[in-house]
Parts: C-alpha cells; structure tokens; sequence
C-alpha cells in the first residue's frame, strides 16, 4: 500500500491538524497518522489501542501520565492503552495506533 499526503484523510483537532495515511478501512493492524500540534492538545485516553509518538521537527511537552517529558525531533514516546496523556507545543509527529485508531476510542 502507497499513500500520498493528498490521499490521506485531514481531520481537524483541538489545536491539531491530523493526516490519517493507513486507517482501519485499509484492512492493517495499526494506523498511521501524521499530526501539527500548535498549542495544547486535550488530555485524551486510548481505550483500545497502544500507541507510539515519533517526533519529527518542533518542540513540546508531553503528559503521560504523571510524567513530563519535554520531547523535540528524534525523540519517541510510547503510550500503552488506558494511559491519559496530553500535547503542547509546535511540534510534528508521525502516531502508530495498535489496533488502528477509532475516533469513539
């Protein structure tokens, strides 16, 4: 499967521009997104899915839990399903939901 950023889907989040390349419609296992985060993101809980942040340019702080990490380009954050974690910051970031995202999760 080959997926062009004008294939993907863009979805607008609180303070979040969000590129949905492979989604659960495309039969995989995981999803892949790609997300500009400018600002505070929401605090949010995955119930069903383990996910991993790939930080590509920017910096930020990221809430996981009750930990703080201040993340910037290279870095990588994993958040095991039912963890709360939250976003701020200018910052870009390719996301690995497993099993793929769902919006009602």
């Amino acid at each position: 499967m080959y997926v062009t950023r004008e294939q993907a889907i863009l979805r607008e989040a609180e303070a979040a521009l969000i590129w949905n390349y492979i989604t659960e419609s495309s039969g995989a296992s995981f999803s892949v997104a790609f997300a500009k985060v400018t600002g505070d993101h929401p605090a949010s809980i995955s119930k069903r899915s383990d996910r991993c942040y790939m930080f590509v340019e920017g910096t930020g702080t990221m809430r996981v839990g009750e930990e703080i990490h201040h993340v910037s380009g290279g870095d990588v954050v994993y958040i095991p399903k039912g963890t709360e974690h939250a976003l701020s910051g200018d910052i870009s970031y390719y996301l690995v939901n497993n099993p793929p995202f769902r919006k009602e999760d």
